[in-house]
């Protein structure tokens, strides 16, 4: 998890972290210090350390200074999720590239005026 805002909103949702890192001389704005301050009330392990290597962690993301490691994701298995919709007359959405699954959930609200957004595909034409 990379970014100030993303590390934040993580951190609040309660995401288990194993530790968040901050880049030494990372500019001390409001947000860096809600970081700081939260990490230190739910005891998150906080790394200093120097700007190339939140490089080499991130893989050279963007991270303004700041980053978050979390444990690996445990999946589900798409059976058992298929299973389960099925069995609560449910729907499942399957979505890849999603660079920010907040914006996809506000925007494909149903009751939204507009419904939700129409897909495409890769190449950017529209579904068939």
């Amino acid at each position: 998890m990379v970014g100030r805002n993303p590390v934040f909103e993580a951190m609040t949702a309660g995401l288990p972290a194993k530790q968040a890192y901050i880049a030494e001389g990372a500019e001390r704005d409001d947000r860096l210090r809600d970081i700081l301050k939260y990490a230190a009330e739910h005891s998150i392990p906080l790394l200093q350390v120097t700007r190339a290597e939140l490089d080499r962690v991130t893989g050279g993301l963007v991270h303004q200074g700041v980053a978050m490691q979390l444990p690996a994701f445990d999946y589900a298995d798409p059976e058992d999720v298929l299973a389960d919709a099925l069995e609560a007359d449910g729907i499942v959405v399957a979505l890849d590239g999603v660079t920010d699954p907040a914006t996809w959930a506000r925007s494909s609200d149903p009751r939204a005026p507009s419904g939700p957004p129409a897909s495409s595909s890769r190449r950017g034409a529209p579904p068939p």
